[in-house]
């Protein structure tokens, strides 16, 4: 359901993400900081009801509800394997999304190595910048991540997800969940 002027907007909210979140949670009185997440909050929230959201938001309801894991952490886990999975119809946003993280990708690199890029410049931000905790910490086996798959496929913005998710697709995101 996105359309150029929803990226535009989802765009601005991951550029003041990247660039003030880590402040704020290094320094809880950094008003400008707080100020500037704040804005990006309102615009995701506002992007969430005119363009929806994807895979990473079923896995996370899944999940969350299920093992007890914070929504913002889950969907942070499930970044990642979302960004990779994506990728190989939607190159050119997951590429922007990269670069707004501060990846740099080798002149005319394939699809598939700049979404490898752009997901760890996402698992970079998360846990150095962010300082995320490991998702092994939740002590859930891939077993049991990879149990849930058919959840994921019948949670409601799945499919709004560019490419199917069916169970084969479901379970490859649950095995790439936190990135293990």
């Amino acid at each position: 359901m996105a359309s150029p002027v929803t990226d535009a907007i989802c765009e601005k909210a991951m550029f003041l993400l990247y660039n003030y979140l880590p402040r704020a949670v290094a320094n809880g009185q950094d008003r400008e900081a707080r100020e500037r997440v704040m804005v990006a909050s309102t615009l995701a929230g506002w992007m969430l009801n005119n363009a929806g959201t994807i895979a990473g938001h079923s896995i996370a309801h899944v999940l969350g509800a299920k093992y007890h894991i914070v929504h913002g952490e889950a969907v942070g886990y499930a970044l990642p394997a979302v960004m990779e999975f994506v990728a190989p119809v939607r190159a050119h946003k997951v590429r922007e999304i990269g670069q707004i993280l501060g990846a740099v990708y080798p002149e005319n690199a394939p699809d598939e190595q700049v979404a490898i890029i752009a997901s760890r410049a996402f698992k970079d931000f998360r846990d150095r910048m962010l300082g995320l905790h490991p998702v092994e910490d939740y002590g859930i086996s891939v077993e049991e991540l990879v149990s849930n798959a058919q959840a994921v496929v019948d949670e409601r913005f799945a499919g709004n997800t560019p490419r199917d998710i069916d169970l084969q697709a479901a379970e490859q995101l649950l095995e790439g969940f936190g990135s293990r």
